[in-house]
């Protein structure tokens, strides 16, 4: 553990992050589009897989399905914040999904920060 550098921890965030979002899109009523959980169990399993062998450019993968993941429960979101104010939906949001949301941009800024921090520390000697 002496060796992990900064973007380490970064990544072990955005995983757990992105794995209770996923938990919390499961369960909650707004989860229209199956690609949200699949790519939040994708985000989660490269995050990990980051988190124990860092390869060169791998950091790339958890941020990737964290965007694709936020860009779709933006899409979900803007369309129940609609029916909501057409007054075709009257039990508006449910909390699982606002904080799954909440959540999901987390672990997008914190793989985004991970990316550009190194994942181990570099050790420089003299």
């Amino acid at each position: 553990m002496k060796n992990r550098g900064l973007g380490f921890y970064f990544t072990e965030f955005a995983t757990l992050a992105s794995l209770l979002s996923a938990i919390l899109y499961g369960i909650c009523r707004e989860n229209r589009y199956p690609v949200i959980l699949v790519m939040l169990i994708l985000a989660t399993v490269a995050g990990a897989v980051v988190s124990v062998k860092p390869f060169r450019l791998t950091e790339f993968f958890p941020f990737t399905f964290n965007a694709i993941a936020v860009g779709f429960l933006l899409l979900v979101l803007l369309n129940n914040l609609a029916d909501i104010m057409a007054k075709n939906n009257v039990l508006g949001l449910s909390a699982p999904f606002v904080v799954a949301f909440v959540l999901s941009i987390l672990a997008l800024l914190c793989s985004a920060v991970a990316v550009v921090l190194p994942q181990k520390k570099e050790v420089i000697k003299q």
